[in-house]
């Protein structure tokens, strides 16, 4: 799994106005501009618009609406000719949570409108959301089921298909004594086809996923155990605690293992420095060793420098990151058998203090 891609920046940054994030393609030794991403933030470090470029050509952009309390309250979507696309407003209730969000999508000669209600139990957890159409109709339901001690112990949601039909979503999760989670079953139901996954969790973290459709197994992927007490979580990240939408699925594919990738039973093996972050990491594919990480680090215990060495198709990636003064992201580059094939910049504009 490594490490964060990017250190802790200090302390003392000043406030920024304006970030950019360039990525360039390197072809024939010339960089060539394929996207740009620019954030832009008020004085209280809250982001207020991005604009998302394709090489200098503008292609969308997103405005962010704050409330007196800095509480994010609504969302407006532009397109390429900065034309009003899509809006979002939120309600809030006193302690900040939302009561009601309404989406709006502009498509002319008129629109299409949503909005979701969202109520809670007396311990303020989220107790059931609700979404209506244009027409006021309930479109989606998702319903939370909780322990008298908190722990969310599952959901049961619904949504209306274009047909008319109904899919489902069940969701159920297990606690140890500790309350840590231990193990999460989802069960998808999608007309005639059933679609089920089984996680299973120690220490918060996903050691064992699989993935049945229809009662057969697709798809199994287990962690080394060792690496996770030692190091942290897995590259598969828990479940979000409120999954708010069903899986989504193709209908089309039948047959699974013929439709999709299958990866057989994976390990990996971590060696870590004496500040517990990892220098090398061994991959393999039952006993064969299909993949090595290392890692390198600076000083101040950020990385600066990953390898990875493909065993199968003998190929070695690169990739190289530097920061600024203060620690921000300043270039990250990435190479391919030696040869620089992308890069990454980052330009910050600050407020004046």
């Amino acid at each position: 799994m490594g490490p964060s891609l990017w250190g802790q920046a200090t302390d003392s940054i000043p406030q920024i106005k304006e970030k950019r994030i360039l990525d360039y393609r390197l072809k024939d030794n010339q960089r060539l501009l394929q996207k740009k991403t620019v954030l832009e933030y008020n004085i209280y470090g809250n982001l207020v618009q991005q604009s998302f470029y394709k090489g200098e050509q503008l292609q969308r952009a997103e405005h962010f609406k704050y409330d007196r309390l800095g509480q994010l309250v609504g969302r407006l979507r532009y397109d390429s000719m900065q034309a009003l696309v899509w809006s979002e407003d939120r309600q809030l209730d006193e302690e900040g949570r939302k009561l009601k969000v309404t989406q709006t999508a502009y498509q002319p000669p008129g629109f299409q409108q949503q909005y979701t209600l969202y109520s809670y139990n007396s311990r303020g957890q989220i107790k059931q959301v609700q979404t209506y159409n244009t027409e006021d109709q309930l479109v989606s339901e998702v319903n939370y089921l909780y322990s008298q001690l908190g722990e969310l112990l599952g959901s049961n949601a619904w949504d209306l298909q274009e047909d008319g039909s109904k899919r489902s979503l069940s969701i159920l999760h297990e606690y140890n004594k500790k309350g840590q989670i231990q193990r999460s079953v989802s069960i998808l139901q999608n007309g005639k086809d059933r679609y089920k996954e089984v996680r299973n969790f120690e220490n918060c973290f996903v050691i064992e996923w699989q993935r049945y459709q229809n009662g057969v197994l697709y798809s199994h992927f287990k962690h080394d155990k060792e690496q996770i007490r030692e190091q942290g979580p897995s590259e598969i990240p828990p479940p979000l605690p409120f999954q708010l939408s069903p899986l989504e699925y193709e209908e089309s594919r039948k047959d699974p293992l013929q439709q999709m990738d299958y990866q057989p039973l994976r390990s990996i093996s971590t060696k870590n420095n004496d500040a517990g972050l990892p220098v090398k990491e061994a991959i393999r594919e039952g006993e064969k060793l299909v993949e090595v990480r290392y890692f390198f680090y600076d000083e101040a215990q950020r990385l600066i420098r990953r390898k990875t060495v493909d065993k199968v198709n003998e190929k070695v990636k690169e990739e190289e990151l530097s920061y600024t003064a203060k620690g921000l992201p300043l270039q990250h580059r990435q190479y391919l058998d030696k040869k620089l094939i992308q890069e990454r910049s980052y330009e910050y504009i600050y407020y004046s203090n």
